[in-house]
């Protein structure tokens, strides 16, 4: 197997971003299916919420010619991952397994069987996936679909290499709010804090893990109008929601004089508020377009263009795969099992039409490079 690899290259067209859709379009997604779910076609669900494995079970159904009779699951979010596994679980009596990571090396290697999903502080341990398919007498084939979240999973493993892909968002957050408030009242520092601060699972009941959402809050609190324990005490109400902090903001903002004074942060927050209130997942559109220009450098900065390496690969800067992930990958297609790519990415930072029509690059298509130690002889001798 080459060293570097882009995620098209691991996954063929078996893509699927925050839309719903096949990137290949081979299969039915979102668009034809949300009737057999009863939502309406303009509301995509995210992944914690029940809809969401009630559209990806029948995709799944769907695509595998056997039917997917089991499923593995590989990501690193305990709330966003672990209730995929939660959801898929509830609509049948198809066998589910999942594996979730944040690699901690400051502690002892463990790992503990909660419910159906294996929680773990080693992505090396990825191999015990292998070990449950053997001792549920699930056969490797077509029936079997490996599911793999991408950021911090598949690439940027958490715990081991999302600081890379942590610091392109920042920089896209840092570019975003300083064209935004101006130099006279952007702080480079506080937006670093602010940003660590909301960018925690502690939020994910708010922000559900959105990164829109953590630049709005960011903001927020840059501009004075919410600070950290405003928000915590804000998320402690019942009917606390983003659309509610952004109306209170836009609310604030209009009695400041923000149309004429600030008015880069008005339409900004104008933007998002319009976004919100048509239920778009994904409001934040300028931040998101930043976003793909950092991610990319940072996915591609350790090559040249004819892809020869130009220097070491630096863990702390630069976004590689997840060798032991891409490993089991590796082993799912080798035993001739389907494995998709099931991600929560918006397709707006990952390939934007402006960017594709322009002849820019989608970022499925970067080869990154392998980072992290093998467990391919381990996964072998699950196959002897």
């Amino acid at each position: 197997m080459s060293n570097m690899l882009s995620i098209r290259e691991i996954f063929g067209d078996l893509i699927i971003l925050r839309d719903l859709e096949f990137r290949g379009r081979k299969f039915p997604g979102h668009a034809e299916l949300h009737q057999s779910v009863g939502l309406p076609k303009e509301v995509v669900p995210r992944k914690s919420e029940m809809s969401y494995a009630k559209i990806v079970d029948v995709m799944l159904s769907n695509m595998a010619s056997d039917g997917a009779k089991a499923i593995v699951y590989v990501g690193d979010t305990y709330m966003n991952d672990g209730r995929v596994v939660w959801n898929l679980t509830s609509q049948d009596n198809r066998w589910i397994l999942g594996f979730l990571c944040r690699e901690n090396t400051s502690q002892p290697a463990v790992d503990f069987l909660l419910g159906n999903i294996i929680l773990s502080n080693r992505w090396s341990s990825i191999w015990k996936l292998a070990r449950g398919i053997r001792s549920a007498c699930i056969e490797l084939g077509p029936s079997l679909v490996g599911l793999f979240d991408l950021d911090q999973t598949v690439y940027a493993a958490k715990g081991r290499n999302d600081e890379a892909l942590k610091r392109a968002r920042l920089e896209a957050v840092h570019s975003i709010i300083h064209r935004a408030v101006g130099e006279a009242l952007y702080d480079y520092e506080k937006v670093e804090r602010l940003y660590r601060e909301f960018d925690q699972d502690r939020y994910h009941s708010l922000t559900g893990d959105n990164q829109d959402f953590v630049v709005v809050l960011t903001l927020a609190g840059v501009l004075g109008l919410y600070d950290v324990d405003e928000v915590r005490n804000k998320m402690l109400e019942s009917d606390c929601s983003m659309l509610s902090i952004v109306a209170g903001m836009r609310m604030t903002l209009e009695k400041r004089g923000a149309r004429t004074q600030l008015r880069n942060v008005w339409e900004f927050i104008r933007e998002v508020y319009f976004n919100l209130g048509a239920d778009d997942r994904t409001p934040c559109k300028s931040f998101r377009k930043e976003e793909y220009a950092t991610t990319a450098k940072r996915m591609s900065r350790s090559c040249e263009e004819n892809n020869t390496i130009k220097r070491g690969f630096d863990p702390s800067e630069d976004i590689g795969l997840t060798r032991p992930v891409v490993d089991f990958i590796d082993f799912l297609k080798k035993g001739g099992a389907t494995v998709v790519a099931l991600s929560d990415r918006p397709v707006e930072s990952t390939e934007p039409n402006q960017v594709l029509d322009e002849g820019g690059v989608s970022l499925l298509d970067i080869q990154m490079t392998l980072y992290g130690d093998s467990v391919r002889e381990t996964l072998e001798s699950f196959t002897q």
